[in-house]
């Protein structure tokens, strides 16, 4: 019998919250290592289904390598939240990476409106967000008087959400990077969290073209401009939007996406059918094993075998409240975000496609060539 059984991690998102408050964790710190030392591109674009954790890795990776603001030389929070985990056996890894680098870490989530204007006030509002975690930055020695003003203009919120602003945000993560880089006489890391959001809900809003532009902006700035500030930028989100959209001359990209083969990043969001099953035992669950699998393994990652991390977490919390010894595999997906996007698609589907997806229904098969790349136009459809 165990003597604490770990809550089961329902609602969060990050690390730290994981952690502190003793969540249940599918330890993935290896691929910390996979990433930012095995990796050697300088950009790197992961694109995961929704539900799978690509916030709460984002957030893993931000815990892990950045700096203590307050006094860079204290890694005692670090250390506690790895000493139990995989990547903390490796000693020389740790050395040279653990709270070791600034990071600049954003997720685009929220950015989004009826209106170009509105998204536009909600992205100003959350570069104020991230430009505050840096004020200090402002009685830095090593930032010039004119670096010091843009910085200002950054944490200044009132001033940043007029439409007068739109360069200052779209240069902010180059010039936060830069200011970093100045500051700490080191190059940082820059997370993306949910890039494609702006732009699936510009699409379907139509205007996808200003806030292409201004994403464009932002990231042709920061992560190809600003190449000398930056050592290494992960990207995440749900799809593929066209590389020459918005990371046009951005050297020394790669993108993994589930059809990428030979990698070692193939199973490093999402459960694995061994984190599965673990999970299950953990709970005193194993006899669902089958009835999981059957309902939520629908995934083959590089011929991985792989899970909905959102959908095995929920079926384990609504299992172990069950009183009533009835237990089913419920839809946990639905309704947890937009289905916009397919909306768009079936406007477009032919006789020979219904009858593809009436197949699937009956519980046939069929084969179809998948393209990888998402390319979304001016009028906004896909």
């Amino acid at each position: 019998m165990k003597e604490h059984i770990l809550q089961l991690p329902t609602g969060k998102q990050t690390f730290k919250a994981f952690i502190k408050g003793n969540y249940y964790f599918v330890d993935k710190t290896k691929y910390i290592k996979s990433v930012f030392q095995d990796d050697s591109s300088q950009v790197l674009l992961i694109t995961r289904p929704r539900r799978f954790g690509k916030t709460l890795t984002m957030s893993m990776f931000e815990a892990f390598l950045s700096l203590n603001y307050d006094d860079p030389n204290d890694l005692s929070e670090h250390i506690e939240l790895f000493k139990d985990k995989e990547i903390y056996k490796d000693k020389e890894f740790c050395d040279n990476f653990m709270g070791k680098y600034p990071v600049l870490s954003i997720s685009l989530s929220r950015v989004y409106g009826n209106t170009f204007e509105i998204a536009f006030e909600r992205l100003a509002d959350l570069i104020n967000n991230l430009a505050s975690n840096y004020s200090f930055l402002m009685e830095s020695e090593a930032l010039s008087k004119d670096d010091k003003y843009k910085l200002s203009c950054l944490l200044d919120s009132k001033t940043l959400a007029e439409p007068k602003s739109l360069v200052a945000v779209g240069n902010s993560l180059f010039n936060l990077a830069q200011f970093l880089y100045k500051h700490f006489k080191q190059q940082c890391i820059v997370l993306i969290d949910e890039y494609d959001v702006p732009l699936a809900k510009a699409a379907n809003q139509n205007y996808y073209k200003d806030m292409r532009d201004l994403i464009s902006s932002m990231f042709g700035g920061v992560l190809k401009d600003g190449e000398q500030f930056v050592k290494k930028a992960v990207v995440t989100g749900c799809l593929r939007v066209a590389k020459e959209s918005i990371f046009t001359g951005v050297n020394n990209f790669k993108v993994n996406t589930i059809f990428s083969s030979r990698s070692a990043l193939s199973t490093i969001i999402g459960f694995t059918k061994e984190d599965t099953e673990a999970m299950l035992d953990y709970y005193n669950l194993s006899e669902y094993k089958s009835l999981v699998k059957t309902n939520y393994d629908g995934y083959n990652f590089n011929n991985h075998e792989m899970y909905c991390s959102w959908d095995v977490v929920s079926f384990c919390d609504d299992a172990t409240q069950n009183d009533d010894g009835n237990i089913t595999a419920n839809c946990y997906w639905y309704h947890t975000g937009s289905t916009d996007v397919i909306r768009d698609f079936l406007g477009f589907i032919s006789s020979d496609d219904a009858d593809s997806m009436q197949t699937l229904v009956d519980g046939g098969s069929i084969k179809k060539n998948i393209h990888v790349n998402m390319t979304v136009t001016i009028s906004g459809h896909f």
